[in-house]
């Protein structure tokens, strides 16, 4: 928010797009990875991210733009059930 603010007081127009990916998507992607992090630190990261949503659009106003980058036929829920594949050793 301290860059936005900087840009407009420079004359700047700013806009935000965002991508979202459920946190199944997130631990999939990162899995597909050569170099992965823990299933935990993807986690944290997703929530910490996604927590912001309504902060960016609040301040952004029509210039917020939330892109779902889910494939189709990814899962949407979310359950502790659905990390055990995650976390083998």
């Amino acid at each position: 928010m301290k860059k936005k603010q900087q840009l407009e007081d420079l004359g700047y127009k700013t806009l935000m797009l965002m991508i979202y990916v459920s946190p199944l998507v997130s631990l999939e992607r990162n899995q597909q990875r050569d170099r992965s992090l823990m299933p935990g630190i993807v986690l944290r990261t997703w929530r910490d991210v996604n927590k912001n949503i309504e902060i960016y659009r609040q301040s952004f106003g029509d210039n917020f733009i939330l892109l779902n980058n889910n494939p189709k036929d990814s899962k949407q829920e979310f359950n502790s059930s659905l990390l055990a594949p995650y976390y083998r050793d």
